[in-house]
C-alpha cells in the first residue's frame, strides 16, 4: 500500500504544479519583450519538466509494485486479479508503446480501439488502500481473540 500512496502523492504533486503553471504562466498577461518572452519560456519549460518527472517517479514504483505482485501473486484475493492484470497490461503498455524519449510511438487514432493507457488506474489506487484496511482490520480482530 505504501508505494500505491506515494504514487498518490506524486500525481498530486504533478497536478499543483500543472495548477500552478496554468495560474503562474497561462492565466497572466506578459509583456512581449524578447527577453521576458525567454525568461517565460524557460520558467515554463522547467515547471513542466519538474511535473513530468514526479510522474516518472510512479513508473519507478510501478515497476516496485510489479515485482512484488509477480512475487506474492498467489496472495491476490480472486476479485483483484482482473484489476491487477490491467495494471500490468498497462505498465507494459507503457514501455512497449512509447519510444526512448517517453512518446507514444503509435498513431493517436489507433487508441479509439486499443484504449487508453493510465500509469496507475484510480481504481487500483482505491482498491489497493481498501484492501489494506480490510485486511488489517481483520487481522486485528484475529489478535484480540
Amino acid at each position: 500500500m505504501y508505494l500505491v500512496m506515494q504514487s498518490e502523492r506524486l500525481f498530486e504533486l504533478n497536478r499543483r504544479f500543472h495548477d500552478a503553471y496554468k495560474v503562474e504562466f497561462i492565466d497572466k498577461k506578459f509583456s512581449d519583450n524578447e527577453l521576458t518572452q525567454e525568461r517565460l519560456i524557460s520558467w515554463a519549460n522547467t515547471t513542466i519538466d519538474v511535473a513530468n518527472d514526479y510522474v516518472k517517479m510512479v513508473e519507478v514504483n510501478n515497476e516496485k509494485i510489479s515485482a512484488l505482485l509477480d512475487s506474492k501473486f498467489s496472495y491476490i484475493d480472486p476479485d483483484d486479479v482482473e484489476l491487477f492484470l490491467l495494471f500490468f497490461e498497462h505498465r507494459i503498455r507503457l514501455t512497449t508503446e512509447r519510444n526512448d524519449g517517453g512518446v507514444l510511438r503509435t498513431p493517436i487514432q489507433i487508441y479509439d480501439h486499443v484504449g487508453e493507457i493510465s500509469y496507475l488506474r484510480p481504481e487500483f489506487i482505491e482498491r489497493v488502500k481498501s484492501k489494506f484496511l480490510s485486511k488489517k482490520r481483520e487481522l486485528e480482530k484475529l489478535l484480540k481473540r
